[in-house]
């Protein structure tokens, strides 16, 4: 238990966590010419969709960084 870290979504491993760590690097790299936002909605959503089984890192970060974007719109209007 003592490299887990227990959340809402269960207990992640260091593994776990360094999955995704490089998920959410990849989502960033595709926020590249997007002003940065620290709004914690991209790690957030790398989160849950780990928690739910997305585990391939370039797949996670992808798809957060598309759920991200449409979340903070929606956020807007």
């Amino acid at each position: 238990m003592k490299d887990q870290i227990l959340n809402i979504y269960g207990t992640f491993t260091p593994q776990d966590i360094a999955i995704m760590r490089e998920a959410i690097r990849i989502a960033r790299s595709e926020q590249e010419g997007q002003p940065f936002q620290d709004d914690g909605v991209l790690e957030e959503t790398v989160v849950r969709l780990y928690a739910r089984g997305m585990v391939d890192p370039a797949r996670l970060g992808q798809t957060a960084a598309l759920l991200a974007k449409h979340r903070r719109q929606s956020k807007r209007s």
